[in-house]
Order: C-alpha cells, then structure tokens, then sequence
C-alpha cells in the first residue's frame, strides 16, 4: 500500500484535494523513489500546464534530484533529495502517535495536534503539505468545535480564504455549523459526522502504512 492509496479514497469520498500540487510529487517519490516526469504525471493528477514548473522549481529548490540513467538514456528520472526523505521519515514517526489518539477519540492528557506536524515539515521542506480546504477539514478533526477565529490561527491563510473555504465545505456538507451560546454573531464549525467517519477509516488505513515503514525510518 501506498501513501497516495489513503489520499486518492479521501478525495474520492469527500470531493476534496488533500495534498498541494508540490507535496503530491514529493509524496508519490517518497513512495515510488525514482520516476521519470511522464510517471509522476500520470499518478499525481496536476494540470499538464503547471506540473512541468512544479517539478523545474523543486529540483531547482534542492528538494529533488536527476539523472538520466536507465534503458532510455534521454529520460530524466527524479528522487527526492536525502534531506526531504529524511524530514519526512522524521514526521512519519510521530504519526502513529496522532492517528492513534484521534480513533480513541481521547481528550485526555497532552493534545496531540497533526498541525504542529504538519508546521514542522512545512518548515523543514519550504512548501505547503495540504490544499487549504483539507488544512481546514483537519484543523476541525482535531479542534472540535472551533471559531472561525481558531482555524484562522491555525491555517496560516487569510481571513478571506478561511471564510470562503468555511462556506464552501459548508455548502457541500462537509462541515457545519453552530450559533454560539452566548454570542449569537459567532459561529463553531466542526465536521459533519459521515466526514469523521470517512477520516477515521481512511486513517486507520494509513497507520497500517506507517506502521509498515517504521523499519525504514531508522534505516532498518
């Protein structure tokens, strides 16, 4: 099983992208470790038009390297710089520990946030891991509730994003919403039930992947 298996069956099930267009190439190589660019194409579903800049930026950001090596020597392959395979071995470790907390569904004890995950690689690698409306989608599977606000802080996007992304998956049933208590102008988004149970799922899924990988990361 692959990483892009469990994101490929979240985006069928929930009609949402789930990696940025850089991460999805990052991802599949994390996987597949060498592909030629026709490859990486044909699995990470970017448009045509912006996928070959994509692909020249993160080599030219240090982030992949190539060669031509193989049956036809005229075909690039890529792979991701032993620096990203690393920063992303070192996040994979603290997944099992994120994924397991949340189909517990415990609030007990220290709060284990994908977010600081998430930031941390971001940091480490200089790109975005999640499109902004799944970054929304798991900033309230781990939140529940949260203000507008609260996922403002969290996203790292702008407020006019965050609102029009809020009504967007409210509008395709994604989320909802709630009038506060005590002050009837704010709203609490937290995931519609089906898109918890659709995360879960997928997300015991993917602890089996990691859980498989775990020999990897410390070089095994």
């Amino acid at each position: 099983m692959r990483l892009s298996d469990v994101t490929d069956a979240i985006e069928a099930k929930l009609n949402v992208t789930v990696l940025s267009s850089q991460y999805q190439i990052i991802a599949y190589l994390y996987d597949v470790r060498s592909a030629s660019a026709g490859d990486i194409l044909s699995n990470c579903h970017p448009e045509s038009t912006a996928f070959y800049k994509t692909l020249k930026d993160l080599e030219g950001a240090g982030a992949l390297c190539s060669n031509q090596g193989g049956k036809d020597r005229r075909t690039k392959h890529y792979q991701l710089a032993d620096t990203v395979r690393q920063s992303i071995d070192n996040h994979n470790k603290n997944l099992p520990r994120w994924i397991q907390s949340k189909l517990e569904n415990s609030d007990s004890g220290t709060q284990v946030n994908l977010n600081q995950y998430v930031d941390l690689l971001q940091k480490n690698l200089k790109i975005r891991i999640f499109s902004w409306h799944y970054q929304i989608i798991i900033c309230l599977y781990d939140l529940k509730p949260a203000s507008a606000g609260e996922i403002f802080a969290l996203c790292d996007r702008s407020s006019t994003t965050v609102y029009t992304a809020l009504s967007q998956l409210e509008k395709a049933g994604l989320i909802r919403s709630n009038k506060n208590g005590v002050d009837r102008r704010r709203k609490y988004y937290c995931l519609a039930e089906t898109t918890r149970q659709i995360l879960d799922e997928e997300h015991r899924r993917m602890h089996t992947w990691v859980i498989s990988k775990i020999g990897e990361f410390d070089g095994e």
